[in-house]
This record gives C-alpha cells, structure tokens and sequence, in this order.
C-alpha cells in the first residue's frame, strides 16, 4: 500500500495515540494528532497532507466538520470522517471520502486508508 501523509485529530487522546501509532506502524507519515481543529488547521498550512482522520465532535470552537470544509477546499485534503455521532455523519457525508464509525477496530482504519491510496 502506498505510504500516505496523514493528519490525525481526535480529541480523545488515547484514541489519538493508538490511532498514531497504527498508522506509523502501517508505514505511513502522521501530523498530529491534535485534538482541536485550529491546531490541526494551522499544521495543514506548513505540511503536504494526503488525507486527515478526523473526528467530528472535537474540543474547541471549531467542529470536524468545519475542518473538513477548510482542509477540503484550501488544500485539497482528502478526509476520513472517525466518530461515533452516526447522524452529524451522515449529514455531512459528502465532506468525506469514508467514515470509521466508533467503536473502530484497526482493520477497519486501515483499510478506509488504503482505499484513499488507491484512489489518489
């Protein structure tokens, strides 16, 4: 599978760090995690990101789906929604290339992954 510059932002934060450590695991690059979105905003203006995982219901001003809208539209980023607020995502549904409902397993993760990999 092709290796993917990926941005995490989970606000949790052991999810956040087993999310990091998987995908590093997998061979791909990760920026973060952060667990607002206007740190996550900010890192995506200094690196080359592929895709963000992202969860919708973060801490701060600023939901995932906000982020999801700026990363899309500024710099093209492809977003992997990660929540368990099955109907915020389903309503924003076309801001994401794929949701990973809560609970995930890592399977799961890496194969919305993958699919980004192979489509891009």
């Amino acid at each position: 599978a092709e290796a993917l510059t990926l941005l995490v932002v989970e606000d949790d934060a052991d999810a956040a760090a087993s999310l990091t450590e998987m995908l590093t695991e997998a061979g791909h690059s990760v920026v973060g995690p952060f667990h607002s979105a206007a740190a996550a905003e900010a890192a995506a203006a200094l690196h080359a990101i592929d895709a963000a995982l992202l969860d919708i219901n973060l801490s701060g001003e600023m939901t995932g789906v906000e982020l999801a809208e700026v990363l899309t539209s500024r710099w093209d980023v492809r977003v992997i929604f990660i929540s368990g607020d099955v109907t915020a995502a389903a309503r924003h549904a076309d801001l994401a290339e794929a949701l990973v409902l809560k609970p995930y397993n890592g399977a799961q993760i890496l194969e919305a992954v993958a699919r980004l990999g192979r489509t891009g």
